[in-house]
Parts: C-alpha cells; structure tokens; sequence
C-alpha cells in the first residue's frame, strides 16, 4: 500500500530542511529508524511548461525494518514500512498491510505536523493512493490463466488475458470529473509475471495494482488542511476498494474476505 501527496511547486530548501527536523521524532517513536539520504531526478511532464524540466532533488528515506525468513539457513532483513520525503512529494509505503484505520493512524502520527508546514508553503498537486496484490498460480505455470483470480467482462481489464498461457499484462484507466477541470484517475494495472512465492521457489503470479488519484488543476490545490487530506485518503480508499471488487473474481473476492454485493 502507497499513500503520495505530490506537491505543484517544489519546497524550498528551507522548508524541506525543517519537514525533515519534524519528521525525525515521529517516524522515531514509529519504528522507522533506519534514515538514508537519497538523491533523485524529477522530471516535469506538465503540457503547459514551455518545455521538459529535469531537476536533481534530494530526499530522506525513513524507514523500519524486521527480520524474515529466506529459507530453512538463512534470515534477511526486510523493509517493511517506509516513509520517503523530498521537496517535490512524501510518500508512505507500507508492505505490511492491516487494517485502513490502524495504518493511517500511524501515518497521521508521523506526518501530519510536516503535512501541515507543507500545505502552509506550497499547493497540491495530486493525492494517490495505490495498492498492489499478488495472487500465485500453484499448478503447472504453461496452464496459468487469469480465470479464477480476475473477473470476465470489468471494463478495466483487457479480455486477451483470459486465453493466453504465457506472461501478458492489461493496464488500463479512466478519468472522471470532479469539480471544476479537476479529475479523478482510477487506474488498473495487470501483469502475469515469474518470480519468487512466499517459500523462495519461482512461481507464475498475477500482479495487481489498483489505483485512485486526485488531480488538481491549475496551480494546483491551495489552502489545504490535514483534515482534508485525511478525509480525501479515506475517501480514496473506499473508492480503490470498489476498483478492486470491480477487477476481482467473486470466487477470490470470497477467499480474502470481500464478498461482492
């Protein structure tokens, strides 16, 4: 699971250094104690800049980490909860997903003193809110389809997927207005793919992310609150919910506890 608010201007270099100094104590008392700086490059897509604009930027990585099983020999450590700021966004990535209440209630303990130096500084320019699912094929990976595990006739998903036996993918979206020249992506991104299950041996899975994003128009959203984002992300998550339930076969939706009606 992904949360990212994506800022429409950068931060300054003072803001970015005191979002830091905010966020040092809380990720802290969270668990996410392992800091890294990053470097990285963004790059400005907006079709109404006169041109590309490519800029270095850099970022903090907090993150926790825990031990996991690789095999009957061996442990690694594993990332399981990050979050990651630079002047351009924040995004907050945790791989082990509970219930919606419970993570973002750690996440607005970390973040919502930065948010709120942030949302005093600079406007919005999008909200997201990204899940990714994996679901494992046990059987002869050559007969792996999508039937069973991705529901016929979504208008989200391609329909090749359900005969083809080899590696394939389906990404697909839609927009919609909201108010304004706002929009809402709603965005399904499918692949089957080979790699490594939960016991470390090679298996054929489909790979699943769902997506709802907010997108500000103009300069973006101005005059936001941590309430606000709060209510959107809730909001979203309700919305990528109904997007899974939409993509998911009623036979799997049943298996992991999320009966369609």
């Amino acid at each position: 699971m992904a949360m990212v608010i994506t800022f429409a201007e950068p931060l300054t270099s003072l803001v970015f250094r005191r979002i830091l100094r905010e966020l040092e104590p809380t990720t802290f008392a969270k668990g996410l104690t392992n800091r890294q700086p990053m470097q990285m490059i963004s790059v400005n897509l907006n079709p109404t800049a006169p041109q590309v604009q490519q800029s270095v930027a850099s970022g903090m990585q907090f993150q926790k980490q825990s031990l996991v099983r690789v095999n009957d020999d061996a442990v690694t450590n594993k990332v399981v909860e990050e979050l990651i700021a630079d002047p351009n966004h924040i995004l907050y990535r945790n791989m082990n997903y509970s219930r919606w209440n419970n993570i973002c209630s750690s996440y607005w303990d970390m973040s919502s003193e930065a948010i709120t130096s942030i949302l005093d500084n600079v406007p919005i320019r999008t909200i997201r809110l990204e899940y990714l699912d994996r679901f494992f094929y046990e059987g002869d990976p050559e007969q792996a389809t999508a039937t069973g595990a991705i529901k016929q006739g979504s208008e989200l998903v391609a329909p090749h997927i359900f005969y083809l036996t080899d590696l394939w993918h389906s990404h697909t979206g839609k927009l919609e207005k909201t108010d304004g020249e706002n929009r809402r992506l709603f965005q399904v991104n499918i692949d089957m793919v080979d790699m490594a299950g939960p016991d470390s041996v090679s298996k054929r899975s489909i790979a699943l992310m769902s997506a709802v994003e907010d997108r500000f128009a103009g300069g973006g959203m101005e005059g936001g609150t941590v309430g606000g984002l709060r209510a959107t992300f809730d909001d979203l998550h309700k919305q990528v919910k109904d997007l899974f339930k939409s993509v998911v076969d009623d036979n799997m939706l049943a298996a992991v506890g999320l009966e369609n009606g």
